[in-house]
């Protein structure tokens, strides 16, 4: 985007020089079309990064706010994270309350921070990390409690860096503004640009067209909080906002057996029969799977030997959750930690002894943490306009542990 030679410590940039060297490391990524989701879109309030607002929407591509219920009542900070959060979270606000205090709820649990995996190709979130990760390492607690602190500590690091790549984002933009309007006052005075003016005009170019390009893509909601923002928070617009966007995540009305059904009670009934049906753990003895089951355990000898039952109750091997993590998918949203598979494959070398003290810890206890089993579920159109119950599909988003023990 500038001139290598140029000093950017110097009064006509708003770069600093560290603030290049991490903007260097970026630049990097431009071959790739979607730079605003390499760097993620996060104002200096971190409030969300969208490739676009339908993709967000479907693919839970958000990066939530956390801690929304210690913020100040009246501050816009408190306006933001509840209008993102209504996109992906039925929070407990009381839309018909006038006062606006009574509207904040107290007891919203922590949301995790979604992990940018381009942030892991730069220099500046790989030393946190790794600072972090020798830190947790480092305490003398169980491999469990270490896991926890490790998740919680994480998301400081991702809220840090993410003001950080915002503030060098908002400076390259500016950085870029600055050279063009140098260039065409150049121009304007009729004088010819050289080659390697011609040249950094054109990056500038590029480097601002590419985060205009995808800062458009998500305008949809950038306009909208940008609208509320400017409004006094209790204000009727601003609740008739809030309302409109529950009603989106609402199912208002359900079709069952050619019959539309519009009472609320009985929407309840019908879709808690529906996914307990759904989350029953019932077969039946002619299924393909279960007779597939009783072949192979016409192989399985009824007693072991002291070597086999030695090999089947020692500890999971360092080669066994390698092969459970390679064995998970990539690009699938995150559980309640907020920790990704793609995360623990780039950190392995320093996480996998803590992954494979806490796996051990489980098998030894012969139990999961309850924490560890937490999800969450989010249900997915099968269909643009679904209409009955069986139209959209729940997936449960579990933590990486849960994962790979299971």
């Amino acid at each position: 985007m500038v001139d290598s030679n140029i000093d950017c410590t110097t009064t006509f940039s708003v770069m600093s020089s560290q603030e290049g060297i991490l903007w260097n490391e970026l630049l990097s990524m431009l071959n790739c079309k979607d730079l605003w989701g390499y760097i993620g879109g996060h104002t200096l309030r971190f409030t969300y990064h969208s490739r676009s607002h339908k993709k967000a929407m479907s693919r839970l591509d958000r990066c939530y706010y956390s801690q929304v219920s210690t913020l100040n009542a009246a501050s816009k900070m408190w306006v933001d994270a509840t209008v993102l959060l209504s996109d992906h979270n039925h929070l407990l606000v009381a839309l018909k309350e006038v006062d606006w205090n009574s509207c904040i709820p107290f007891n919203v649990p922590r949301i995790p921070l979604r992990i940018n995996h381009s942030w892991m190709q730069t220099s500046l979130f790989k030393s946190k990390v790794q600072s972090q990760i020798q830190h947790v390492l480092s305490l003398s607690v169980i491999a469990c409690m270490k896991w926890d602190f490790l998740v919680a500590k994480s998301q400081d690091v991702i809220r840090d860096c993410g003001i950080v790549f915002a503030k060098i984002l908002n400076s390259a933009k500016h950085e870029a503004q600055h050279l063009i309007s140098l260039m065409a006052e150049k121009v304007d005075s009729r004088k010819l640009l050289s080659a390697g003016e011609y040249e950094q005009f054109g990056k500038a170019y590029k480097c601002l067209e590419l985060i205009e390009n995808q800062a458009f893509k998500s305008s949809k909601i950038t306009a909208r909080c940008t609208e509320v923002n400017d409004l006094h928070a209790n204000s009727k617009f601003f609740f008739d906002f809030l309302r409109v966007k529950h009603l989106k995540d609402t199912i208002s009305h359900l079709e069952v057996d050619g019959l539309i059904i519009y009472d609320g009670n009985a929407i309840h009934a019908i879709c808690s029969k529906h996914f307990q049906n759904l989350f029953e753990a019932s077969y039946k003895s002619d299924d393909t799977w279960f007779e597939a089951l009783h072949a192979s355990l016409a192989y399985t000898p009824q007693l072991l030997d002291s070597q086999l039952a030695a090999t089947c109750e020692r500890s999971i091997t360092e080669e066994e959750v390698c092969m459970a993590l390679h064995s998970l998918k990539n690009g699938k949203a995150p559980g309640l930690d907020g920790i990704t598979k793609e995360f623990v494959t780039a950190f392995w070398p320093l996480l996998k002894n803590l992954v494979l003290d806490v796996c051990n810890e489980i098998w030894k206890d012969q139990k999961i943490p309850y924490r560890f089993k937490l999800g969450k579920i989010k249900l997915i159109p099968k269909l643009n306009v679904p209409r009955c119950i069986g139209d959209s599909k729940p997936i449960t988003m579990m933590s990486i542990i849960y994962k790979i023990f299971a």
